[in-house]
Order: structure tokens, then C-alpha cells, then sequence
């Protein structure tokens, strides 16, 4: 057999127990073991596994840090595994693998009151009320406040906004052209749009184009 690079990878990772949408990430310090300078890429396919750096190279006796993370978006017991693909013509071990596993839960996470009600107040003046964020787990957990409870209502209501922006920008373009779509042009050559050669729109037109399109 000809010189082949080796890298140290472990055979298995197994990142513990996490909370849902918590990351855990591992770092290892990879060496060159073999007889030859590795080039390698490194790849978990889609899912709840991922690694760091996708490619590199590593001469023979140095080292490389890789970092490993999971972070899953459910509950569950996860199982993967990361390819570690090596490069060259004369390269006879193309491919090895290590096993990822990983344990997600949802943790005992929850807000001190289901619901605050505002004390009345004036105008440019303002009311507060606390709600403390309660963790009883062992597992530190992060947050932020959003509006909604999952990213697809969110995304729903981003498109049902847009969409009605949209819709307003056409009827105030449409009332525009109906009220100087035919101002300082042939009535012969006008169809009664917005759209043609800017040169003959008149300067009250162009104007109020660009107001619309900066909406």
C-alpha cells in the first residue's frame, strides 16, 4: 500500500442529553496520523448534526480543530453519522465515518402567570409588569420573546403582510393612472399606463411613481 493520510477521529460522539432547540457542540483536536499530507471534507448530511470546518488540510503530524454540534428541533433519541472524506489520486482509504447519538427533551420551562393585564395609562406615559421566566430543570435554557408560536405562523403572517402591502401599492398605481395616466402625452400614443418612456411622463407623475415604489 502506497502513504495514506489518517486523521484521529474518535469512532463515536455521543453528546448527552440536551434540551430541545439547546446546541451542544464538541471540539476535537484532529492530528495526521498517516504517511501522507490529508485533504479531507467533512459532512453529517441534513440533520440534526453538523461539523466544522466542511474541508481542510493537515500535514502529516499537525493538527486541525473540528467542531462537532447537535441541535435538535424535537424530542427524541437522534443518531447520525459524520463522514470524513479524503482527496488525492493516490488516496486508498477514500472514506471514513465516526457515530454521532445524541438525547433531546423538553425541559420543565414555563412563565410565572399565563397572562398580564396593563393597568390603564395616559398618553405618552406608560404601565410595566413583571413575568419571571421559571427553568426547573438542570439544563440552562435560552429564550426570546416572539410574537408567535412557531416560525411557519410567523412566516404566514409575513406573506399575508406583504401581500396585502402589495395590493395596496397596485390600487394606488392604478388610481394614479386613472388620474394623470393621459397628463402631457399624444392621446393617440397613450394607453392610459405608467409604463414606456420616461422622458414623456410629466415630472408630477415620476414623482409620485417613486413615492410609491419607496412604500
Amino acid at each position: 500500500m502506497g502513504p495514506r493520510p489518517v486523521l484521529s477521529f474518535p469512532d463515536s460522539i455521543d453528546f448527552g442529553t440536551s434540551a430541545v432547540k439547546d446546541g451542544r457542540s464538541k471540539n476535537l483536536i484532529v492530528r495526521n496520523v498517516g504517511s501522507c499530507a490529508a485533504h479531507f471534507s467533512l459532512d453529517c448530511g441534513s440533520g440534526v448534526f453538523a461539523a466544522t470546518p466542511a474541508d481542510g488540510l493537515v500535514e502529516v503530524g499537525q493538527t486541525v480543530m473540528v467542531t462537532v454540534t447537535f441541535t435538535a428541533t424535537g424530542a427524541g433519541e437522534f443518531e447520525g453519522e459524520l463522514a470524513v472524506e479524503y482527496h488525492g489520486q493516490d488516496v486508498h482509504q477514500k472514506t471514513s465515518y465516526v457515530s454521532l447519538k445524541g438525547v433531546a427533551e423538553n425541559v420543565e420551562v414555563f412563565l410565572s402567570r399565563p397572562s398580564l393585564a396593563q393597568e390603564p395609562t395616559y398618553i405618552s406615559l406608560s404601565s410595566q409588569k413583571s413575568v419571571k421566566v421559571c427553568n426547573k430543570s438542570e439544563i440552562p435554557v435560552r429564550f426570546d420573546w416572539r410574537a408567535f408560536h412557531s416560525p411557519e405562523d410567523e412566516e404566514a403572517e409575513r406573506s399575508r403582510l406583504l401581500a396585502e402591502l402589495e395590493e395596496m401599492e397596485a390600487l394606488e398605481e392604478a388610481a394614479l393612472e386613472e388620474e394623470m395616466g393621459t397628463v402631457g402625452r399624444d392621446p393617440e400614443d397613450s394607453d392610459g399606463s405608467l409604463s414606456g418612456d420616461e422622458g414623456n411622463v410629466p415630472p408630477a407623475v415620476r414623482a409620485a411613481r417613486a413615492a410609491l415604489r419607496q412604500k
